[in-house]
């Protein structure tokens, strides 16, 4: 009985530090989610008007953002210089 006892004694041991580990971990766990979701939260709460707009008029909105990247990618591209063609024989 006394080599029994001690054994189960030395595993209670080693599961109650396997426990605590875990707890541990999870408290960590717990902390990063509740950070990402405030942030989730406050993102959402700043772009909430667009979300709304996109419920309330998708085409429109899905138009003006068509639109407005259509002139962003046009402001990005180098205009090449016009070369006439006596410049090019030269």
């Amino acid at each position: 009985y006394a080599v029994t006892g001690l054994l189960v004694k030395a595993e209670n041991s080693r599961l109650e530090e396997k426990l605590r580990s875990a707890q541990c971990s999870a408290a960590i766990w717990k902390q990063r989610y509740d950070a990402l979701y405030n942030a989730y939260q406050e993102l959402k709460k700043e772009v909430q008007p667009y979300l709304d707009a996109v419920k309330l008029a998708p085409e429109k909105v899905r138009a003006f953002f068509d639109e407005l990247l259509t002139r962003t990618r046009q402001a990005r591209q180098p205009t090449k210089p016009i070369r006439r063609k006596q410049d090019m024989e030269r």
